[in-house]
């Protein structure tokens, strides 16, 4: 089950007070708060209060990513849209590892979080005096309902979701926030565990040896030559484990 330090009803978000939000927050982190960490959950939850009036759905404030040991600042949840939002606090610019920040944390809720696979995820990154920007909403050329990065400011989060809404013809399906905490996270092994993975049945004698003849080379590299042109006509995804020498 993925935590976070602060979850509740869009509707009980917005009848509690900031303080008892942080409150909340600073007794679930397990390190200790700065007071300029304290200041930007504040700035979050005001801008969030003044965005999200008349709206339904859930709110997640630091949602656990557990693979990349991080948190996403606010995970909001309306209707059958997950939205995934990264604050910088005071930044007036939309920096290019900032996107890139707010992207991954969408990308891996997408592929490893269960009840994200068959949901639109929108990554929202929202520098809080940056220049307002229409909000474009774009999706993958992967039909996977995970959409492009969306850039906005302070102001513009309630235009966000509500294109957002529209874009992806809003459907009458919910998901409950409870169900999506405790929905199962499986992250793909790193490299070092697909290793022990894969050599956990063989002796040491076998990882040693793993003669590859040119007949072999030739036929390994033919193969993944033809699953990269089939991965490239049929636009879809392939992997494939080579062992032994060529590996």
């Amino acid at each position: 089950m993925l935590n976070s330090y602060y979850s509740s009803s869009i509707e009980d978000f917005l009848r509690t007070t900031s303080e008892e939000i942080i409150g909340k927050i600073t007794i679930e982190n397990r390190f200790d708060s700065t007071f300029y960490q304290n200041v930007a959950w504040k700035e979050e939850i005001d801008i969030l209060k003044k965005s999200l009036f008349g709206l339904s759905g859930y709110i997640f404030f630091e949602f656990s990513i557990p693979r990349m040991g991080k948190r996403v600042d606010v995970i909001l949840i309306i209707k059958d849209l997950i939205f995934v939002l990264e604050f910088k606090v005071g930044q007036n610019r939309f920096l290019y590892y900032d996107i890139e920040q707010v992207w991954d944390y969408a990308l891996d809720l997408k592929n490893f979080h269960k009840p994200s696979h068959t949901t639109f995820v929108v990554p929202v990154l929202v520098a809080t005096e940056a220049e307002y920007l229409d909000p474009i909403i774009t999706t993958k050329n992967h039909n996977d309902n995970l959409a492009y990065p969306v850039k906005t400011n302070s102001k513009g989060i309630r235009d966000v979701i509500l294109k957002t809404i529209d874009f992806f013809h809003e459907s009458n399906t919910n998901i409950l926030g409870e169900d999506y905490a405790a929905g199962a996270y499986h992250p793909t092994p790193t490299i070092i565990e697909a290793a022990i993975s894969l050599y956990n049945n063989h002796t040491v004698k076998e990882i040693t040896r793993g003669d590859a003849g040119a007949i072999n080379l030739t036929s390994t590299t033919n193969s993944i030559a033809e699953i990269i042109e089939k991965s490239k006509f049929n636009k879809k995804k392939s992997i494939c484990f080579v062992t032994g020498v060529p590996g």
